[in-house]
């Protein structure tokens, strides 16, 4: 071999040698300056999507006593932690013969059995057999715990990435409230209501809503279930929720008062009555007299 020759064998071999190493190794600029770390590419996963938990709950001698239900946190472990969100619905199944709650159900965190359980403030008892629907909500929708504070007060914080302000008139808000030790919860019913361009959180009893008070607040996704459902002429004993046949009625519902359209306080208790023959699902009071006229709740319906 020449001594040309083995020039050009030496620079071909360089640049082949080069060019593997650049394809190897990307040259990745940070600060104005090449790095020779690989490069990598991150793929970031959608969040994983964590449907609702729900169930019925049934009062039991093993598990109330008074005006007080427990939850068991053995049969769903979230029950033991108490920055677990809970919502519950006043629930019965054939409501002539079933057995009714008599209160605007209400969350109490027991510290010394540390476990969530159903209270009614106003001293009614929990009857054996009484039935509650529970959700612990996942992430389809939108929830949080509200705490009544200087500045925020009864007003809901639905954020504008989760619901743009001009659709937020039309949210379905379900509110469960919480009792702790000292609180200023009273045992009256809760409700929403539209003021102006906010939704607040009402005590149907007109007492104001007490600093510190804490409320849990679900706004169901576009792609979840809901609606309102209105009273619309005279006076009935029930509001309609599904008719026969409809598909809902194989999955579990959560309502609240919604007094935007009242023309003052509705202080009553009110259940999700189940009927059997036909099967379908109203609204009714406690003592079965009739709702008038303007009546509205809004409905969430979980598959």
């Amino acid at each position: 071999m020449t001594l040309k020759r083995f020039f050009l064998f030496t620079s071909l071999l360089f640049h082949f040698l080069l060019i593997t190493a650049c394809s190897e190794n990307a040259m990745i600029q940070i600060g104005g300056e090449e790095s020779s770390t690989p490069a990598t590419v991150s793929v970031v996963s959608p969040p994983e999507t964590v449907p609702p938990i729900t169930f019925e709950h049934v009062a039991t001698t093993e598990n109330t006593t008074a005006n007080y239900t427990a939850l068991d946190p053995n049969i769903y472990s979230d029950f033991a932690y108490p920055e677990t969100e809970i919502f519950v619905s006043n629930f019965t199944v054939n409501s002539i013969g079933g057995v009714i709650n008599n209160a605007q159900p209400v969350l109490f965190y027991d510290m010394t059995e540390n476990q969530w359980g159903i209270i009614n403030l106003n001293g009614s008892p929990i009857k054996n057999g009484t039935r509650f629907n529970i959700m612990i909500p996942g992430n389809r929708g939108y929830h949080y715990q509200h705490q009544v504070v200087p500045g925020i007060g009864n007003q809901i914080q639905i954020p504008s990435d989760f619901m743009s302000l001009s659709e937020q008139e039309k949210a379905v808000i379900i509110v469960t409230p919480i009792y702790e030790i000292g609180s200023s919860l009273s045992s009256g019913a809760i409700s929403v209501a539209r003021e102006g361009d906010t939704w607040k959180i009402l005590k149907e009893d007109g007492s104001a809503v007490g600093m510190n008070e804490k409320y849990n607040i679900y706004i169901p996704s576009a792609t979840q279930t809901s609606k309102r459902v209105q009273l619309e002429v005279g006076s009935s004993p029930s509001v309609l929720v599904y008719p026969s046949g409809s598909p809902e009625l194989s999955g579990r519902q959560f309502f609240t008062l919604n007094t935007t359209l009242s023309a003052g306080p509705v202080n009553e208790v009110f259940y999700l009555s189940k009927a059997l023959m036909p099967l379908s699902l109203s609204i009714r009071k406690n003592n079965n007299s009739n709702l008038s006229n303007g009546y509205e709740f809004n409905i969430l319906s979980v598959d």
